[in-house]
């Protein structure tokens, strides 16, 4: 304890005498000033003294200090693996740490291969932590791919850190540091970190969702090979959300949507919460097509099969079959037509059989989303609702008006 007392006492005594010593009535310029502190940190002797010296370099703010910063971290480098006792260790880390904060603060962009060095030989979390930050922050993008990587690995909770909250904040750095470099290698790692194992309270899933749109425009190519590659339908999902949210153009996002549809209708749930998952999938894939100015005709055979197994086992709810023809409604290309028009048929013949309902929305909502396309192809099966003595009298109406909307386009 006496020793560490002696060794403060005297760096403090080192650091007065050399303000002493400056001649009364000479003012040092920042960049003297800086050059003295650089020279007292070369001539000292420990990560304690050259940590106390540092923290009044940093006061200087000056940007004449990064190589300064730089070959003190290249230091640290050539002496830290040979570091053996734990008081040395942690001393040698609060240094570095300080130094690679100041490298990203100055923005010292030579620096990129001995911070990354570092991160690499010092599993420390917050010297990894820092690191990362540094690497954002100097836009080392050709560290980027290597983050990426280091990202995927701590998805899958494999890191040198054991503690999980400790991965979690290396995480949510490394989030951030993707974030700023904007390069299209950190967009899969960020979007699986958004949807990943790390808790609530990290932060980390939610800096991801945020970050997303900030690393590409258009990411409907990586979204549309993530879902064709994944099982999992939140998955596919938040890829949709995700794409939706971005600034892809109308088109990739209406061809998006209608993709999603597909993968939608092609996976069988195992599970409730599976089931109500697809169906929320459909719901947003079905809203995306009838909001959207470009129509995707990829989603037309898509639709019109929903159509057909709505009509043989009643597969979907109202909500959704209700979201469906809205959906339908605003594409007037023939195909898509023909597939409304045939279900409209469909519950008219039902009516002519005697198989009544009480529940009106869904055939009210076809006549209606027929009359919206405007096509004419959809004149025969509303004339057959019009003249039809099973329908009630505001079916026929609303048959009537869809015409009257069709003719006069």
């Amino acid at each position: 304890m006496r020793v560490e007392i002696i060794k403060k006492l005297t760096m403090r005594t080192m650091l007065a005498l050399s303000l002493f010593l400056i001649p009364t009535g000479m003012v040092l310029h920042a960049n003297e000033m800086a050059s003295m502190w650089s020279r007292l940190y070369e001539t000292s002797s420990t990560n304690e003294q050259r940590y106390q010296i540092m923290l009044n370099m940093v006061e200087l703010d000056s940007r004449d200090l990064g190589p300064v910063y730089l070959e003190a971290l290249n230091e640290q480098l050539r002496g830290y693996q040979n570091i053996s006792q734990t008081t040395e260790r942690f001393a040698a880390n609060q240094l570095i740490i300080l130094i690679l904060r100041e490298l990203g603060q100055q923005r010292v962009g030579e620096s990129a291969d001995a911070v990354w060095n570092m991160l690499e030989i010092n599993p420390q979390v917050n010297v990894m932590r820092e690191a990362v930050r540094t690497l954002g922050r100097i836009d080392a993008t050709q560290y980027a791919g290597q983050l990426a990587v280091m990202l995927r690995n701590m998805n899958l909770q494999v890191s040198p850190l054991d503690e999980r909250r400790e991965i979690e904040s290396v995480a949510l750095a490394t989030v951030i540091a993707l974030e700023r470099l904007r390069e299209p290698v950190g967009f899969e790692p960020v979007f699986f970190a958004a949807n990943s194992w790390y808790s609530t309270q990290s932060g980390v899933r939610a800096t991801a969702r945020d970050a997303l749109p900030e690393i590409i425009n258009d990411p409907t190519d990586i979204l549309m090979d993530i879902t064709r590659s994944t099982t999992s339908i939140e998955v596919k999902e938040l890829a949709l959300r995700v794409g939706l949210d971005s600034t892809a153009s109308e088109t990739d996002k209406a061809e998006f949507a209608a993709q999603a549809l597909e993968h939608a209708l092609s996976v069988s749930p195992r599970t409730r919460i599976e089931e109500r998952a697809l169906k929320s999938l459909r719901m947003n894939a079905l809203a995306a097509l009838r909001d959207l100015d470009e129509k995707a005709d990829r989603a037309v055979p898509s639709m019109a099969r929903m159509l057909i197994r709505y009509q043989s086992d009643s597969l979907y709810d109202q909500d959704e079959m209700l979201a469906l023809i809205n959906a339908m409604g605003t594409f007037s290309n023939d195909d898509s037509v023909r597939a409304l028009s045939g279900f409209m048929r469909y519950q008219t013949e039902r009516r002519e059989r005697g198989l009544t309902s009480d529940n009106l929305r869904i055939p009210r909502a076809t006549i209606i989303a027929l009359g919206n396309t405007g096509n004419v192809i959809a004149i025969e099966d509303l004339n057959m609702v019009v003249y039809s003595n099973q329908w009630e009298s505001v079916v026929r109406r609303d048959a009537q008006a869809a015409l009257d909307r069709i003719m006069d386009e």
